[in-house]
């Protein structure tokens, strides 16, 4: 038994002997990949300076940087600085967004999703909490967070620095900060966009665009085109739309004193009652070159009156060569030069002159009831009329 007894101690003491030898050795250094004598890429090179993806023999990767490799590793359709956001330059080693990368960027010893507070999710590229809601004053100007510091948005903002100084390209022009954008006055410019009443946009849809073209700018400065701090049209004592009346009642354009336009609704030319092109013919149908009483344009658009298939001056022929008084097919009138014997140009001799133009002959059938208009002894059924001139005839039959 004391045998036993013995042998067991002499056990226990050497292995007490051989564990604490072990663990007082000293720790034998891991050879980083960059000089381990390892071709760890596989690209045919080995350790630093003969394997290129080696910064030093320090450096623990022979591969290329994640963010210079040609690959696609986090699967997200982009490849490499800058296609892909998640790199910060072409020497980060990981494509994957900060928190799911593997790695404690923010270094406050917790990694990623969940595990690091400031992780909102795994696709989340900042492992910081957001500086709006850090409980630091990241600027310096005195003010903490949200909504104490006025240059936060929200608690999610993750600058405190005005948008003119905080890195960020912030109105998506691909241009940062102050002086670079020309939307900054200054690094102090909490507003990268260029002022609405100088970007060349009809930021109200009213179809104004900048100052001093839109009203509702007071100058090129103007970031609002909306209306402000002004009278509507109808009542800001200005004739906006130069018809020689200013504002309501005085403006019919103007339905009450709020309305924001002088401008009456405008008609089209054919049903305006105005002779637009100056061609005698006033609006549809009186003017032929109307379509209808929607078209916005008198001018003539159509065929000739010689060659558009209509009988216009009615006299029974249509267009060149068939109407007589047609000079060719591009001659605008089918109505004929008005002459002694066709006073009103139709066409229709309503001659009653032989054998000249001061003997009256007998009357011809187009006027068969000049008797009717003409008081005996002038005219009569089968009289004739003698010394009457051509002007005198035209007169008394009103043509």
């Amino acid at each position: 038994m004391r045998k036993k007894l013995l042998l067991l101690l002499l056990v226990l003491v050497t292995f007490t002997f051989v564990i604490g030898t072990v663990a007082s050795a000293p720790a034998q250094d891991v050879p980083r990949e960059c000089s381990d004598g390892i071709d760890n890429d596989g690209d045919g090179r080995t350790d630093h300076p003969d394997d290129p993806d080696c910064d030093n023999d320090d450096d623990d990767s022979e591969r290329e940087a994640q963010c210079d490799d040609g690959i696609d590793n986090d699967g997200d359709g982009d490849t490499d600085f800058p296609d892909d956001e998640n790199c910060k330059d072409d020497d980060d080693n990981s494509e994957a967004p900060a928190c799911r990368d593997g790695e404690d960027n923010d270094g406050d010893d917790r990694r990623d999703f969940p595990e690091d507070p400031g992780c909102e999710d795994d696709d989340d590229d900042d492992e910081r909490e957001p500086q709006c809601d850090d409980g630091i004053d990241n600027d310096g100007d005195g003010d903490t967070d949200f909504p104490a510091d006025e240059n936060c948005k929200d608690d999610d903002d993750n600058s405190e620095a005005p948008a003119c100084r905080d890195g960020e390209d912030n109105d998506g022009d691909d241009r940062r900060d102050f002086p670079e954008d020309p939307g900054c006055e200054d690094d102090d410019d909490d507003d990268e966009r260029e002022p609405q009443c100088d970007d060349g946009i009809d930021n109200d849809g009213d179809g104004l665009t900048d100052f001093p073209n839109d009203p509702d700018c007071t100058d090129d400065d103007d970031n609002s085109e909306a209306p402000h701090n002004r009278n509507p049209e109808c009542s800001d004592g200005i004739d906006n739309d130069g018809d020689g009346q200013t504002d309501f009642p005085n403006d019919p354009d103007c339905d009450d004193a709020d309305d924001d336009s002088e401008a009456g609704v405008v008609e089209p030319e054919c049903s305006d009652g105005i002779d637009n092109d100056g061609d005698g013919q006033t609006d549809f149908p009186n003017d032929p070159d109307c379509d209808d009483a929607n078209d916005d344009t008198e001018l003539g658009g159509g065929d000739p009156e010689c060659s558009d298939g209509v009988d216009n001056d009615g006299d029974g022929f249509t267009d060149f060569p068939d109407d007589p008084d047609c000079d060719d097919a591009n001659d605008d009138t089918e109505a004929g030069p008005v002459t002694c014997g066709d006073p009103d140009g139709d066409g229709v001799d309503h001659s009653a002159f032989a054998p000249d133009a001061n003997e009256i002959g007998p009357l011809s059938a187009p006027i068969h009831d000049l008797d009717q208009a003409l008081p005996s002894p002038v005219g009569g059924d089968q009289g004739v009329v003698t010394e009457v001139n051509c002007a005198v005839v035209a007169g008394i039959l009103g043509l």
